[in-house]
């Protein structure tokens, strides 16, 4: 599941649908109840990995791996209340893993993922005219990169968090500089194997990470980039068990907010923030 709020504040859920041959779905909220948005399976296939972007507007878009496409990529979004493939259906060069979608300020979208085409290194493309580019190179990470999380500062920057096949699955962040790839502090950078990785900034573009941390007993620790070095923020392994899928946001201030899947209490969620 994927969630987004548009500029009212009104929550947008992009999911692969049980109920519909585990198709993409996307519900919002109105007049307190959850209501379809265009049509319910709107995929032509099977979609997992679907992450959901609203532009300006409050115009949906969703990315998912489409397993009617080879898994490749595909991006849809709402269009007169028709799903519409943005570009082309499964635009990448091969099957894609942990897509995550975000778009820049005009709504231009760009997504990251598990390049399988390859060697299951990290890959960007954004939509320019209509067609689908990679945006720097293909493949940038060392090594394979697990639960890509895709984010873009003010200027259009895209940064990409990952679990690092090059680094014991240790977290990693890169974002582009001058059209190349680069490492933000240092590679590998989390005490120990992170999984499920989750990267937002704040609004001065300082990237936080929250991650399933291996060195912890698998739980959430978030870390922050200070001074070119990360810093764990508060204290590593925060939760009380195992925090899976975590999942991060940052409040107008810049505050922290952690959703995970809860170990300590039989899966259930729990959100923290940081005070």
């Amino acid at each position: 599941m994927s969630l987004a709020l548009d500029s009212t504040g009104t929550p947008f859920v992009a999911y692969s649908d049980g109920a519909n041959s585990v198709k993409a779905t996307v519900q919002k909220l109105v007049s307190g109840s959850w209501t379809v948005v265009g049509t319910a399976g709107f995929s032509a296939g099977l979609a997992f990995y679907t992450s959901l972007a609203l532009d300006s507007t409050g115009t949906p878009f969703v990315a998912y791996q489409d397993n009617a496409n080879s898994n490749k990529a595909t991006v849809q979004k709402l269009v007169s209340g028709t799903w519409t493939v943005v570009g082309t259906a499964g635009f990448s060069a091969g099957s894609a893993f942990y897509t995550s979608l975000a778009l820049d300020s005009t709504g231009t979208p760009f997504v990251a993922y598990q390049d399988n085409a390859n060697s299951g290194k990290a890959t960007v493309q954004k939509l320019v005219s209509g067609s689908w580019t990679v945006v720097g190179t293909a493949g940038f990470s060392a090594g394979q990169a697990f639960h890509t999380s895709l984010a873009l500062d003010s200027t259009g920057t895209p940064f990409v968090a990952y679990s690092d096949g090059n680094a014991g699955g240790k977290a990693t962040v890169q974002k582009l500089v001058s059209g190349g790839w680069t490492v933000v502090g240092n590679a590998g950078f989390s005490a120990g194997p992170a999984d499920y990785t989750s990267l937002a900034l704040d609004s001065t573009g300082t990237p936080f990470v929250a991650y399933y941390d291996g060195n912890a007993g698998g739980k959430a620790t978030v870390q922050k980039l200070v001074s070119g070095g990360w810093t764990v923020v508060g204290n590593a392994g925060f939760s009380a068990g195992p925090a899976f899928y975590t999942s991060l946001a940052l409040d107008s201030t810049g505050t922290p907010f952690v959703a995970y899947s809860d170990g300590n209490a039989g899966g259930k969620a729990t959100v923290q923030k940081y005070s």
